[in-house]
């Protein structure tokens, strides 16, 4: 994947050499409502974290958001799992790639209020539960929708903008 994003990128994987950091996703959500509550709102997890080659302390690096998958926001074990052993590190390390990993979390039914379904599996929103109000259905799909905007914001913070 990545050299098809990168052309020219290194053919191998380097040992992980850079910084961790978690940050608080609160900061990047829209809204007027206290910070846990727009976290619910779009079932944000409160941290994500960030890989930063060493590299990137010398020279200007890209950037690439790494989604998760269904349940591997739920629990920081599971998390910290997909994050620190998927692969991202070694790669990032070597071809000097900041990498952001956003994280939702689960929803039950009505922990929203109105929400019948909530996100139980702690799914990125691929049907429409953060859509709000009457004709948003299609809302998740776009620029506009909540965790596309926050994730915009997070990538806008980390470009130093």
């Amino acid at each position: 994947m990545l050299h098809h994003l990168i052309p020219g990128a290194p053919a191998g994987r380097s040992p992980v050499a850079g910084e961790w950091l978690r940050f608080d996703q609160a900061r990047y959500v829209d809204g007027t409502h206290g910070a846990e509550q727009r976290l619910q709102d779009i079932s944000l997890a409160r941290e994500g974290q960030v890989f930063v080659p060493a590299i990137c302390a010398s020279q200007p690096c890209r950037l690439h958001v790494a989604l998760h998958g269904c349940l591997q926001g739920i629990e920081d074990g599971v998390f910290d799992n997909f994050v620190r052993q998927s692969g991202y590190a070694e790669w990032a390390s070597s071809i000097g790639l900041v990498v952001l990993f956003p994280r939702v979390t689960a929803l039950k039914a009505f922990d929203r209020g109105f929400d019948l379904v909530g996100n139980p599996a702690g799914c990125w929103d691929w049907w429409g539960y953060t859509n709000s109000g009457f004709g948003n259905a299609l809302s998740y799909a776009t620029r506009d929708a909540p965790q596309m905007r926050a994730i915009m914001t997070m990538v806008g913070a980390l470009a130093g903008q």
